[in-house]
């Protein structure tokens, strides 16, 4: 049987994306994704929770992300969890959890008259029409 590893999150950019190069070129984005849930409790009272989403674009994603995607943008992303862990200054072993991005949309207008569009990291294809 096969399985299934995707996410699926809508919401606003926390800060200003992270680019840097792979010594062998290849542009890698970090960045955080907010999300926000509203609920009433049982006395009628509202809750609010905002939940953290740290999200890494690879390639062309990254270039656009970084180029595009400002704090406070809203975007919709969609990749798979990578689970890992680091060790911290005090040698604990801190576990992580991150969404490698494999396909972003631009939900928030961007600044000046460019119209960007992120394709999914795989997608091959010309923009052209073939008719």
């Amino acid at each position: 049987m096969s399985s299934v590893n995707k996410a699926i999150i809508l919401g606003n950019v926390g800060q200003d994306p992270e680019v840097r190069q792979t010594k062998s070129g290849t542009a890698v984005c970090n960045f955080s994704i907010a999300t926000n849930k509203t609920w009433k409790t049982q006395d009628g009272q509202k809750q609010d929770k905002t939940s953290w989403h740290r999200v890494t674009a690879w390639g062309k994603v990254a270039e656009i992300a970084g180029q595009y995607v400002k704090k406070g943008s809203k975007v919709y992303v969609e990749g798979e969890l990578e689970y890992g862990s680091f060790t911290n200054k005090d040698g604990v072993e801190v576990p992580t959890c991150e969404i490698v991005i494999q396909s972003l949309q631009l939900l928030s207008r961007p600044e000046g008259n460019a119209t960007p569009r992120a394709k999914p990291a795989d997608d091959d294809f010309s923009d052209e029409v073939p008719f």
